[in-house]
């Protein structure tokens, strides 16, 4: 009816899959399909119930597969890096640092973190670049040394600096929001045993 295209658009609008109409052994009229497709919703139609189940399944996978490859950029990994001896070519925002991945995965765009000679949480800021043999890369994976850049979060960002608030003995860790987090989970990103460990032990922004 109008009345349950209205009711499944203003939902669709706070949740996504909320905007399929499930037609089991019923016709619908043109001048409904016009109006909920005008709205933005999905009809599937089936005259046997399991078809019906399927197609929806199948069509949710397929959407969820796109919407991970879209994320696929925003998709930060944990990670633990080590600050190499004599590696240190900036000290500050921007930071220019060669590192090596002691464990997890270091991804474009990840925000880092320190636990300071406070004894402090904090976040230097994310990764714009990596280098790997004088090459740029995406992504770089345990056991790699390559060479990050990081800038701070906004304009106007505390500056922490090398010598003055970490050194070499301060790991860097992936500093995730809990947003970040959610999003391996929901996308269901593969993570390797020690990756799962880190996700749990590391703190989050």
């Amino acid at each position: 009816t109008h009345k349950d295209i209205q009711l499944l658009s203003f939902r669709k609008d706070k949740d996504p899959e909320q905007g399929y109409i499930l037609a089991y052994g019923i016709k619908l009229s043109s001048e409904l399909r016009m109006e909920g497709r005008r709205k933005g919703l999905q009809f599937l139609e089936s005259p046997l119930v399991y078809q019906l189940k399927d197609l929806y399944l199948k069509l949710r996978k397929g959407e969820k597969e796109q919407a991970k490859m879209e994320a696929e950029s925003e998709l930060y990994y944990p990670c633990v890096l080590k600050i190499l001896p004599r590696h240190v070519f900036c000290k500050s925002n921007p930071l220019l640092v060669g590192v090596e991945v002691i464990k997890g995965r270091v991804r474009k765009g990840t925000p880092l973190g320190f636990k300071g000679k406070d004894g402090k949480l904090h976040c230097l800021g994310r990764v714009s670049s990596l280098q790997f043999n004088k090459t740029s890369v995406v992504l770089a994976t345990r056991g790699q040394e390559v060479a990050i850049r990081v800038e701070a979060f906004e304009i106007g960002d505390t500056t922490l600096t090398f010598g003055n608030h970490f050194t070499e003995t301060e790991a860097l860790f992936s500093y995730l929001s809990r947003g970040e987090v959610d999003m391996l989970s929901f996308f269901d990103v593969k993570l390797t045993d020690e990756e799962a460990g880190l996700l749990g032990r590391l703190p989050s922004r």
